[in-house]
């Protein structure tokens, strides 16, 4: 039973961090979005929308990277990586 509630009490854990780290990611992702769209408005030239474009879809796939690297570092904590 002790060996069951310490498995229980990690994966509990990490999961609590996967958790954590997806939150943390999309509120950056959100944040940097924000001042993206914003920075849009203020675009006069194409150049300047070009750049600001260049600079959401960054963000984005980041963001997306950030999630993956997330969710492999989890499968790999809880031991269901392919070996």
């Amino acid at each position: 039973m002790k060996r069951f509630q310490i498995l229980a009490f990690d994966l509990q854990s990490a999961y609590g961090d996967a958790y954590r780290h997806q939150v943390e990611a999309m509120f950056t992702a959100n944040e940097r979005l924000a001042r993206s769209l914003q920075g849009l408005l203020h675009c006069r030239k194409t150049h300047e929308i070009i750049a600001v474009e260049s600079n959401i879809l960054a963000t984005i796939l980041e963001g997306a990277s950030l999630q993956a690297k997330t969710w492999a570092d989890l499968v790999h904590k809880i031991g269901l990586a392919p070996n």
